[in-house]
């Protein structure tokens, strides 16, 4: 009987890991970074060309301009939004898949054998701890900011070097120059450089606060779970079975 359910559990495991495979993870990601960070930058580019056309007095140009760029915003958008949720999805499925490995690992052993290894200690810290899998979720969504962060100031960028060639090159006026250009495309760089850098500070000391704050709920739910055991004799692995299982449940409902 109990070979019988420890076999039982084992294939549950076996099947909640088949469907955690995530091959196009990256390609989410990069496609919601690009996408966010683009749609500003679509709005400003067919806003100037609208503006441009109206003062020309060309109305039936610029209503194809308008068209346009509605139509390439509600792409983007859709795709940006298409990615959130699947993104959202994916992160609870990295997380429980660490979850999913540590508990498999637990009912590889015996209960007196697995007592005594630190695998029970990686089970108290698994729901919120910062060396569990509370924490897998949160990295991936900074990797993904930090896209939409390099993807925004590479468009800025870029298209600030397209304003700045279109301005007329004139030797004798210091302002119309090449010269002048060159400094204020290399002034534009290094402003974009020091907001990234403004930013990558405030994003650390966040991620910081939020580490801290994840260690003490982590040390908090390891004397929790560890009262509850000595109080009832639990085996800590089925709470953490039925916890997985319920997660898996929940992202399936949530996805779909």
């Amino acid at each position: 009987m109990k070979m019988k359910f420890k076999q039982v559990c084992t294939e549950i495991l076996n099947l909640l890991h088949i469907s955690t495979k995530n091959n196009n993870l990256v390609i989410l990601i990069c496609i919601n970074s690009i996408t966010t960070a683009l749609i500003p930058f679509v709005n400003l580019y067919f806003a100037m060309l609208i503006l441009d056309s109206v003062f020309a007095k060309y109305f039936r140009q610029s209503l194809v301009y308008a068209f346009v760029m509605i139509l390439l915003v509600f792409i983007l958008n859709c795709m940006s939004k298409y990615t959130d949720q699947c993104l959202a999805a994916k992160y609870r499925f990295c997380t429980n898949l660490v979850e999913y490995e540590t508990v498999h690992k637990s009912f590889t052993l015996e209960y007196e054998e697995f007592d005594k290894t630190d695998t029970i200690e990686k089970l108290h810290y698994l729901d919120d701890g910062i060396n569990g899998a509370g924490d897998i979720g949160i990295q991936l969504k900074d990797i993904t900011h930090l896209l939409q962060y390099c993807f925004s100031s590479l468009f800025s960028l870029i298209f600030i070097i397209f304003l700045f060639f279109q301005v007329e090159s004139n030797p004798s006026n210091f302002f119309t120059s090449q010269i002048s250009t060159l400094f204020m495309i290399l002034l534009f760089i290094c402003l974009i450089v020091f907001i990234f850098k403004m930013q990558n500070i405030s994003s650390s000391k966040t991620n910081q606060m939020h580490r801290e704050n994840i260690s003490v709920n982590s040390k908090s739910s390891y004397i929790f779970m560890l009262l509850l055991d000595l109080k009832h004799s639990m085996d800590i692995r089925l709470s953490k079975l039925s916890n997985l299982i319920f997660n898996y449940y929940y992202i399936i409902t949530f996805n779909t």
